[in-house]
């Protein structure tokens, strides 16, 4: 689907969605398949039918004993509200027996609430970001398994159900589905959570090629339902302010529940390719606020300073497509990115607030050398550059994060 097509199904459904009742702006949304509150706006702007706003509903989340970092725009990272988290831990509970194991392909927060909810099945997170460890879960009923799926050896596991989250591009369904095949035994079911028609031009034609991959490997197609819900991460929510929409509810978007089923069927696909730009950053955290920084093999010279690509140094988007994000050097899991010629002499600095030391001495230290009356200069810039923006970052969501 071409974008000019994309634009004419949105007017349809928005027009479709009208038709009976004039709607809020945020109503309008939720009866959406998916069509980002932006491109929602630009469709309806002065539109008589849009009727006035209604108070937003809370987004708080329960306190939780296990606590997640805040997610990072880079690993396209949603979570599950709580009511989506109780719905899929009843269709496991539908679809498997006392005695069944299942596995989890991404969604830690599902993992989470079967732990606290003290689910009645042997369960397994294999999940690549290792947000869950400890002696707790090492062992039957409840074990995590840090490991990437797209690209690190299968877990040798099995089980009568898998729940797989990828993140909502093409390959990386296939390579979930792909590794779901590998787990779950014969006569299983496999739930994956997808992109709805209206999250960008061309999903429905992703979804028939999707469907035709999971039959070769085994799995046969059941049923697809938008039942699903995300909790907004703080990146998206800035992203929205960034663009002049501070008032979209917090579960704004929508995901559909495919189900599958694993047939007798043994195939012999390669596993699929997925291509990865992890090896490329350096993560810190500092406070709870999460920094990217590109990885450099040569710097010229020493200068950390962070310099401005978008107005506010917020990036409008969320989106992988936007092509801004091949300029960014440094990147906060608040979406604000930077340019920087000495991302190496940065990470240093990072360090150095962490360790609450001066950050010159420990680059003069790691170059070996001493430095420059402007090399101090600029460095002294860039740390109070970063402890402005953790103090903002902070301010903004970390404080009452629960993830």
């Amino acid at each position: 689907m071409t974008e000019q097509a994309y634009r004419v199904r949105i007017k349809q459904w928005i027009d479709a969605a009208l038709m009976k009742r004039r709607l809020s702006l945020n109503e309008l949304i939720r009866q959406l398949p998916g069509v980002h509150p932006t491109i929602v706006a630009e469709h309806v702007g002065g539109d008589d039918r849009i009727a006035e706003r209604k108070t937003l509903a809370s987004s708080a989340e329960p306190v939780h004993p296990l606590r997640f970092p805040v997610p990072h725009p880079l690993d396209y990272d949603w979570r599950f509200t709580e009511s989506s988290r109780d719905l899929l831990l009843q269709r496991a509970l539908s679809v498997t027996g006392s005695a069944d194991h299942v596995i989890l392909l991404g969604a830690p927060t599902v993992f989470r609430a079967a732990v606290e909810r003290q689910f009645p099945r042997r369960i397994t997170l294999v999940d690549r970001n290792g947000y869950i460890d400890g002696p707790q879960f090492s062992s039957a009923p409840l074990t995590v398994i840090t490991t990437d799926i797209t690209r690190d050896p299968i877990p040798s596991v099995v089980g009568r159900l898998a729940i797989t989250d990828p993140p909502w591009y093409e390959e990386y369904g296939r390579a979930f589905l792909w590794a779901a095949a590998q787990m779950v035994e014969s006569g299983g079911t496999v739930l994956l959570s997808a992109a709805p028609a209206g999250t960008r031009p061309g999903i429905e034609e992703e979804w028939g090629r999707t469907k035709e991959f999971a039959s070769s490997i085994g799995l046969e197609f059941i049923s697809a339902q938008q039942v699903l819900r995300y909790r907004m991460p703080p990146f998206e929510r800035n992203a929205l302010r960034a663009a002049g929409y501070i008032d979209v509810e917090h579960d704004w978007r929508p995901g559909v529940l495919w189900t599958f089923t694993r047939t007798d069927s043994r195939s012999s696909v390669v596993r699929p390719y997925v291509p990865s730009s992890r090896d490329e950053w350096i993560e810190r955290c500092l406070s709870g606020v999460r920094f990217r920084v590109r990885r450099s093999s040569k710097e010229a010279k020493v200068d950390p300073r962070l310099g401005s690509i978008v107005p506010g140094d917020i990036l409008d988007s969320v989106s992988r497509r936007d092509s801004r994000r091949n300029e960014v050097d440094v990147w906060t899991s608040g979406n604000r990115i930077f340019r920087c010629t000495g991302t190496n002499i940065l990470v240093s600095i990072l360090d150095a607030i962490s360790l609450a030391k001066p950050a010159a001495e420990l680059v003069a230290a790691s170059l070996g050398r001493m430095l420059t009356e402007e090399e101090r200069h600029h460095i002294r810039r860039a740390e109070n550059h970063v402890i402005d923006l953790v103090r903002m970052e902070t301010e903004e969501y970390v404080t009452g994060w629960e993830g």
